[in-house]
C-alpha cells in the first residue's frame, strides 16, 4: 500500500543530490616562532616608528603667503585656499582655511570686503615666548584662607549653638 506523498514532495519535483565542491588547494601556513619577547624589544625599538609627514608649513602661514603674493588684488577665500594648496603642495580642509583667514583677519594682516581677501600692510609679529604664571622666587606665592563661617553641617545654615 502506497503512503500518500505530502503536498510539498507533490509541489517540488525531486532534484539530482549535488556533490560537495573539492577544496581549494591551500599552503599551508608557514610555521615561523613568534620573537621571544626580548628580540621583540629589540625589533619594536630597531624600527622606524611610521608617522605622517608634518606638513612644512601651517595652514595659517600657507594662505598669508598665498594672500601676500596677489598684493593689492583681492582673492575669494575657495581660489585663495587651491592656489595655497597648489604652491605648497599640501591639502587645506576648507574649515582649516576659514578659520585661518579669519584668525589673520583679527591680526589684522589681512582684511575682507564683501567675498574678497586683501593683504594689508601690517607685519607678524614674531612669536613670543610663553610666559609663565608662577610668581617669582623673590616674592611667595599668596595662598588665600577660605573664609570659615558658622556653617559646620553643610546644611548652609548657621548651626545652633549648643
Amino acid at each position: 500500500e502506497e503512503t500518500p506523498a505530502s503536498p510539498a514532495a507533490e509541489a517540488a519535483p525531486e532534484s539530482p543530490p549535488q556533490a560537495a565542491p573539492a577544496p581549494a588547494a591551500v599552503a599551508p601556513p608557514a610555521m615561523v616562532a613568534p620573537p621571544s619577547p626580548p628580540e621583540a624589544a629589540a625589533e619594536a625599538a630597531a624600527a622606524p616608528r611610521q608617522r605622517r609627514p608634518r606638513a612644512k608649513i601651517s595652514a595659517k602661514d600657507a594662505l598669508y603667503q598665498t594672500i601676500q603674493s596677489y598684493g593689492q588684488e583681492g582673492v575669494k577665500s575657495a581660489e585663495l585656499r587651491r592656489a595655497a594648496e597648489t604652491r605648497f603642495g599640501r591639502e587645506i580642509a576648507s574649515h582649516s582655511a576659514s578659520t585661518a583667514l579669519w584668525t589673520l583677519g583679527k591680526e589684522g594682516l589681512i582684511r575682507r570686503e564683501g567675498f574678497l581677501w586683501y593683504a594689508t600692510d601690517k607685519t607678524p609679529e614674531p612669536a613670543a615666548p610663553e610666559e609663565t604664571t608662577a610668581a617669582p622666587a623673590s616674592e611667595p606665592a599668596s595662598v588665600e584662607e577660605p573664609e570659615t563661617g558658622g556653617d559646620t553641617n553643610g546644611s548652609g545654615e548657621d548651626a545652633p549653638a549648643a
